[in-house]
């Protein structure tokens, strides 16, 4: 069985204070994860395991959520995303 894995993508990561860079950083992570969904299907690997945070918020909506999920949606590849925000420590 092929597995393929990655972590804590943080689409939507709004990348403060980088001004115009921040715009580039966010579509250069959504080109990460379509080339990731590439490699699965020339791969032909049997799951994508995406781990840790799949994207920046817990709150998500608009181009983050559906330009994230599309790459999956074009090459359906058997996907477990297992998505959990990290646990905040209390003082």
């Amino acid at each position: 069985m092929k597995i393929l894995h990655t972590a804590d993508v943080h689409l939507g990561r709004p990348f403060s204070g980088l001004g115009s860079r921040g715009k580039q950083l966010r579509a250069a992570q959504l080109g990460t994860l379509r080339r990731i969904v590439d490699i699965a299907a020339s791969e032909k690997v049997d799951c994508v395991v995406i781990a840790g945070d799949l994207f920046d918020s817990n709150e998500v909506s608009g181009t983050p959520g559906s330009k994230g999920s599309s790459p999956v949606r074009r090459n359906r590849p058997r996907a477990s995303i297992r998505s959990r925000r990290h646990p905040r420590f209390a003082r």
